[in-house]
């Protein structure tokens, strides 16, 4: 069975280049935490990697707009802290999925 959970990320910025930027907090829903999880801490990398490890329980995390935000920002911040993105994930990063733009393809396909 595919486990599916949806994610956000709120930052201070929406300038993912920013590295004055940092993730405030992430969300995840899903079949493994059907009551939500935050995490959110004053430490950015813990936060990071604590969201790794929870998240590699999931086969697809969904979004919205995640391909153009979520997932750019979690890459550079990732990357700012000097922390593999496969290393915090123990190497299961699960499929992100923008349903913003599985949105859009669907209702041009409708046109």
């Amino acid at each position: 069975m595919v486990s599916v959970g949806a994610f956000d990320v709120e930052s201070r910025s929406l300038d993912i280049n920013d590295d004055k930027n940092r993730v405030l907090s992430i969300a995840v829903i899903g079949d493994k935490h059907p009551y939500g999880i935050v995490f959110s801490a004053d430490d950015e990398a813990e936060m990071l990697a604590q969201f790794g490890q929870e998240a590699r329980q999931y086969d697809v995390l969904l979004g919205w707009n995640s391909d153009a935000f979520d997932v750019p920002l979690l890459q550079a911040r990732f990357k700012f802290q000097e922390i593999g993105m496969d290393a915090a994930f123990d190497e299961k990063v699960p499929l992100f999925l923008d349903c913003r733009r599985v949105h859009k393809d669907m209702l041009r396909k409708q046109e």
